[in-house]
Formats: C-alpha cells, structure tokens, sequence
C-alpha cells in the first residue's frame, strides 16, 4: 500500500474539494521571449558612448486595427541593442504602445536629438502602421493616438521629415530600420475603412546617402507579415536574429533579413510575399 504524508494528503483534500479552473494563456502573453534570452546569453558589449537608439513602436492603437506582436518585437530589438551594440540605457529613447502618442513621440525625438553629440552614431528602430496619403502618396508613420484619415495634418510624422530631423542632426551616421511598408495595409488588412485590402504605392524617400542607410520591411507595394509561428513581426525577428550574428556589416545583415523573411513570406502565401529593401550607404561602418 501506497503511504502519503499529511501534507500531501491535505493538499489533494484541497484540489479535489474546491473548483478548479484551468486558464489557457495566450501565446502571446507569455514572458518567455527567445530573441531576448539569446541576446542575455551573448557575450555582453562594452558600451558605445557614441551610441543612440530611437524605438518607436504600437501595436495597440486606439483608432485602428492593431499589429500583433509589435510591442514584443520592439521589446526584444532594444534588448539586443543594448547588448549587442553596446547602447546604454541612458542613451536608449524608447516609446512603446501606450507611451507612443503623437505629442510623445514628438517630444522625445527633437529633445533626444538635441543631446546627441557631433560624430555619433544613431540606431533608429520603428514598427507600427505606415500609411500614404491617398493624394500625394508621401508616406506617414502613425502614432497610436491619430487616424489614417487625420495623420496629414501633422507633417512632422511625414516619413520624409522623420529622416531629414534624423539626418540633420549632430550624428555622423544613421541607421534605420523600419517595420513598416507603408502601402496602406498590414497583414493583409487595409487600413482605411471601407477599402478592401487597398494597396497603395507610397511616394519614395530620399535619404541622405552620405551618412543614412535604412532597411524597410518590404517594397512599396508590400505589406509587413506576422511571423505568428515565433510571436514576432517576421521582419523584426530575422533583424532580431541577424544581429545576434557573432560578425556581420549592413550587407550581410540586409542580404539574412532578406533572405529569411522572403523564404518565410513565400510559404505564407502569394498574397504574402515580402522583400526587405534597403537604401542609403551600405558601406557604414558599427
């Protein structure tokens, strides 16, 4: 005969004579994060005093459909440039979902840039919805607050305007990488009312060539893909990933994001395809 102990026994007294409710949670509201556990087990950099981060990103907005996992992804980019590019805290501007409204992310742009120094080096990081004037085409990042239908009224989130504050500062060089394609939808889901997984095609942005290159999701007639598989954007996680690399430039980083990302797009689907772009001075040097 099999004895338990009387802890053992009280607690099976319990458990079978009180309700018992099972709660399945969510993959996506689990605290485990692969992308943020390789990045802890990496080798620590020193930090970059030289060194800014701008990461801009929602995923719940108030006025629009929101973008899954958009939150986790940026979460998991500041913390592998933090510790695989040697960016302080200090020097870490973050503003993610509640915290990322038009005037916020207003503010903490132009005073963020204010402090950086001659010759350093900005990172800049966004994933939300992009979206294009249906007039003009020029396209706009959106803030969680404000409307495809009202983001026009606010030029400084004119993504051409974004840039240029970027490239018009101190730094010496500056590196973007934006989860967004800026085609009016976002996993296969228009985002003007009424309008059936619309496809615009944005106007292209000039950068300044002699000090900025940028890494975009897909083209401009593209939309930015879920990787619901690993509870990520599926241009974020294979950015994510390629910066884990023990060695790599802008080329091998731009040709694994891309490489991975259409492979993976494929499978989803024809309606799905993704090509990561790049534009600028692929020669920079971090």
């Amino acid at each position: 005969m099999i004895k338990f102990s009387n802890n053992i026994i009280l607690a099976l007294s319990l458990l079978f004579s009180s309700p018992v409710v099972l709660a399945l949670v969510p993959p996506q509201l689990t605290t485990y994060d692969e992308l943020q556990a390789e990045a802890e087990e990496k080798d620590k950099e020193d930090i970059n005093p030289n060194y800014w981060l701008f990461a801009i990103s929602i995923e719940d907005y108030e006025e629009t459909d929101d973008i899954a996992f958009s939150s986790r992804s940026a979460q998991a980019f500041v913390k592998t440039a933090q510790y695989r590019l040697g960016i302080s805290k200090r020097r870490t501007v973050e503003i993610i979902d509640e915290k990322a409204t038009s005037g916020r992310i207003q503010d903490k742009i132009m005073s963020g840039l204010e402090r950086v120094q001659k010759g350093d080096t900005i990172f800049f990081y966004y994933s939300g919805h992009g979206i294009p004037d249906v007039k003009t085409k020029e396209p706009y990042i959106l803030p969680r607050d404000m409307t495809p239908a009202t983001i026009t009224k606010n030029k400084f989130f004119k993504l051409d305007n974004i840039y240029s504050a970027l490239s018009n500062s101190n730094a010496g060089k500056v590196i973007a990488f934006v989860d967004s394609c800026f085609s009016g939808s976002t996993d296969n889901k228009s985002l003007f009312k009424g309008v059936a997984a619309a496809r615009l095609k944005p106007k292209k942005v000039a950068v300044d060539e002699s000090k900025m290159v940028v890494i975009t999701a897909g083209t401009d007639s593209q939309f930015s893909n879920q990787y619901a598989d690993k509870r990520h954007r599926l241009f974020s996680y294979y950015l994510i990933k390629g910066l884990h690399q023990k060695k790599f430039d802008m080329k091998s980083l731009y040709k694994y994001v891309r490489n991975n990302v259409e492979e993976v797009s494929y499978e989803l689907g024809d309606n799905y395809i993704q090509t990561p772009t790049i534009q600028g001075d692929m020669d920079i040097k971090f």
